[in-house]
């Protein structure tokens, strides 16, 4: 494994030894706005971070089961888990960098007494190979490919890898590359922030401290010491799949909002209470797809 990927394999290492996103600090812990971002995927409100994937594919794919599916940088696994429920998929192959993420992803899978569907890889997938032949009906990335060093090469290898008729399912985190925000970004993140109640903007950690109202810009070195893959190429993700998958299907999914004006202030967000505030926070996200402004997306390709 390559220095760089040591480096992120022991930052994850610690994270989830910490349980750091066990605490309601990030979008995907708040179910308000799952349902919202399933709403965009599948046009349903359904609970659950993988319900609109699924919904989406049995949709598209109607009584289809993909037999070999491969997901790289799954994690613990619990998203690619539950494709597996649903009977979507019948057998994954898993490869993640962190060692305590796949112990977390194999008792999962034994909890569930599904570990003979969940192969697990503690291996860096090299992408610049190209296969001998195609080994999958479907290749899964969920928010994951935007930890590629090249997502162009990552999203070639992806489509070698399908047999003919698999699919290719992406969703991901298409944002600027490290998270440097445009000045737009932060213009309209941090005008929207800095409408919120006073009460909202209490550190999720730090009680007696406030959470800047003007979003300030991402120290690059610093998210690069602590994290080398994170966002390293993920401006190309779109423009990758849509160059190899021309007939693919993009649905842009928003977060300008979710993502990086309530980073943290999730935490103060109490979803009953404050459900008002938050449907309009979510309107302003919508809002902000519409002028090409969105971090994240969901794409479907299809190989001839």
């Amino acid at each position: 494994m390559s220095n760089t990927l040591s480096i992120a394999a022991a930052h994850w290492n610690k994270l989830q030894g910490l349980g750091r996103f066990h605490s309601k600090v990030r979008w995907w812990q708040c179910p308000s706005i799952i349902r919202h971002v399933n709403r965009r995927i599948c046009g349903q409100p359904l609970d659950g971070i993988t319900a609109g994937d699924i919904a989406l594919l049995k949709a598209r794919y109607p009584g289809r089961k993909f037999e070999n599916a491969v997901s790289i940088g799954c994690g613990n696994g619990n998203k690619e888990l539950e494709l597996v429920k649903s009977g979507l998929v019948a057998h994954f192959d898993l490869f993640e960098i962190s060692s305590v993420r796949i112990d977390q992803g194999r008792a999962l899978a034994a909890k569930a007494g599904l570990e003979k569907a969940m192969s697990f890889r503690q291996v860096a997938v090299d992408v610049t190979e190209t296969p001998s032949s195609p080994a999958y009906d479907l290749v899964y990335w969920n928010n994951a490919l935007h930890h590629m060093l090249d997502v162009t090469q990552a999203t070639l290898w992806s489509k070698q890898q399908l047999k003919p008729g698999g699919v290719i399912y992406v969703n991901d985190f298409i944002g600027p590359n490290r998270m440097e925000w445009t000045p737009e970004m932060l213009r309209i993140a941090s005008t929207v922030r800095s409408s919120l109640p006073a009460r909202m903007l209490r550190h999720p950690r730090i009680p007696w401290r406030k959470l800047p109202s003007v979003i300030p810009s991402v120290d690059v070195e610093q998210a690069i010491a602590i994290d080398p893959t994170e966002c390293a190429d993920s401006e190309r993700i779109l423009p990758a799949f849509t160059a190899l998958f021309p007939d693919g299907t993009v649905i842009p999914t928003g977060g300008l909002i979710y993502h990086t004006t309530l980073n943290d202030v999730i935490k103060n967000i109490d979803e009953v209470r404050d459900a008002n505030i938050l449907n309009l926070l979510l309107m302003i996200d919508d809002m902000t797809i519409t002028q090409g402004l969105s971090q994240y997306c969901v794409m479907v390709g299809d190989k001839d």
